[in-house]
């Protein structure tokens, strides 16, 4: 204890100095100096000191996005040694050099390459299978690799990525590593499954009573998110969460009440998810949809958007089975190609990612994901990436399912993007070979008809402000 005092005093001191110093003896910047060295040496005596490793919450991106992560690190004086779910093999652990250094209090910096704590914070993005399974993410997921050391404990280390802002809690662990992380991916899947009506259904959405207000609950399990949504209304509070082996853990406390859920549990024999003594009851996502009752063919309209002055169009699309159960072909945007469509069992619901659709000479051909707004001349400015990790999601309309289920209605949802801006749109842009941008495939006059069979609805090379799809 006597070790974590001493942190804190020489912090707080160092925290001082540097802020109110400026034409003082050159004696009591050296002891300002000093201190410093002193916090950043207890600091990573601590570290040190931990026989085994430490458990690490990994959550990337300043508003915990892409969810959370179960990593462990073992240091040296010099090197550190990573294991987490994102390893190519799980048994394989990473080691790499670290450091400590300064920036109004100690840093933590991991500037030297390792696969599993560079994971989230590398540019080129093209390690991870995202959140729906796809890759390619160049602009990175927006993780931290250097962190402000808030707390440094032998019970726990506070660490805030200098980038993100996120909290990262460091807590001592006894364990196998390898064996934790076996355990936590197994978990993924066997954990919240349940029979309903006879066949074997991964839950997603439950209810129940969380400090005397009943919520309805849903689980992305692809983003890692959990919403809490009160009875009878609308807007949730949506918290990232990581998965743990007996459920999952979240990001922050979701308090109702005298009530705070930091944690689900699943429970396999009653097969229903619980917070202490709190049971959540099963149920389907509302709007959830079967994979078969998608096929067929739809109204799809876009262009709709009440702030640009512009009328909707709307086009005839059809869905027809690719891989059961998983995916289908979108037809209808092209006669030169067609969309893959992805269907997300747990949502009952449909996403359609940014992917290469084609060549065009020696360039890539991308149907990419845009952000479009209104801009202020009374037209639309959008941004779009060569990625196939941005997209849109859909969610079927409930009380259509209920009065019209053959012709319900089913919405366009924003997906999130590197720009923090919601995708709504979809255009065309081509890659060179080397990498970089071939720009859009747009004409460079009334003359230039040589992307015409490309164009989205044979329309134009893009196509903005998805709205919805109503079944024919």
């Amino acid at each position: 204890m006597k070790l974590n005092s001493s942190f804190f005093i020489l912090l707080g001191a160092a925290i001082l100095f540097t802020a109110c110093v400026h034409d003082e003896d050159p004696v009591f910047l050296d002891s300002a100096s000093a201190r410093m060295t002193q916090a950043i040496e207890a600091a990573q005596k601590v570290l040190v000191a931990e026989d085994n490793c430490w458990m690490m919450e990994y959550f990337p991106q300043k508003d915990q996005t892409y969810g959370g992560y179960v990593f462990f690190v073992k240091f040296t004086d010099t090197e550190v040694t990573a294991w987490g779910e994102v390893s190519k093999n799980l048994d394989e652990s990473y080691t790499s050099l670290y450091k400590m250094t300064n920036d109004s209090g100690p840093v933590l910096s991991f500037d030297g390459f390792n696969y599993v704590l560079h994971y989230f914070a590398t540019p080129s993005g093209s390690n991870m299978s995202n959140i729906y399974g796809q890759s390619n993410l160049y602009q990175g997921y927006e993780g931290d690799f250097e962190f402000l050391v808030l707390k440094a404990s032998a019970e726990e280390v506070l660490l805030k990525g200098k980038r993100s802002g996120c909290l990262i809690r460091m807590s001592p662990f006894d364990g196998d590593p390898v064996e934790y992380l076996q355990r936590t991916k197994a978990a993924m899947t066997e954990n919240f499954k349940a029979t309903v009506q006879g066949s074997v259904f991964t839950i997603s959405a439950f209810s129940g009573q969380i400090g005397g207000t009943d919520y309805k609950i849903e689980m992305d399990r692809d983003m890692r998110q959990l919403s809490f949504t009160k009875a009878g209304e609308e807007e949730s509070v949506t918290i990232g969460y990581m998965y743990t082996p007996d459920g999952l853990k979240l990001y922050r406390p979701f308090e109702s009440g005298d009530v705070s859920v930091i944690s689900l549990q699943w429970d396999k024999e009653k097969e229903c998810a619980r917070f202490q003594d709190i049971i959540l009851e099963n149920r389907m996502p509302d709007g959830w949809v079967a994979y078969d009752k998608y096929l067929g063919t739809y109204d799809l309209t876009y262009n709709d958007n009440e702030d640009w002055l512009v009328e909707p169009k709307t086009v005839t699309v059809t869905l027809e089975q690719l891989e059961e159960g998983s995916t289908y072909r979108m037809k209808g945007i092209s006669d030169k190609y067609d969309v893959t469509v992805k269907y997300d069992l747990a949502g009952g619901n449909l996403v359609i990612m940014g992917q290469i659709v084609g060549k065009f000479g020696d360039n890539d051909v991308y149907f990419a994901a845009m952000y479009a707004s209104r801009a202020a001349s009374g037209g639309a400015t959008w941004t779009g990436w060569r990625s196939t990790s941005y997209g849109i999601k859909t969610k079927a309309d409930s009380e259509s399912l209920e009065t019209d289920p053959d012709h319900f209605v089913t919405k366009f949802i924003p997906g999130p993007s590197a720009a923090g801006k919601g995708i709504n749109s979809f255009g065309l842009l081509m890659q060179k070979p080397d990498g970089t941008s071939g720009g859009w495939m747009r004409p460079s006059g009334d003359d230039d008809h040589q992307y015409d069979d490309w164009f989205l609805f044979k329309d134009n090379y893009y196509a903005l402000f998805w709205r919805d799809m109503v079944k024919k």
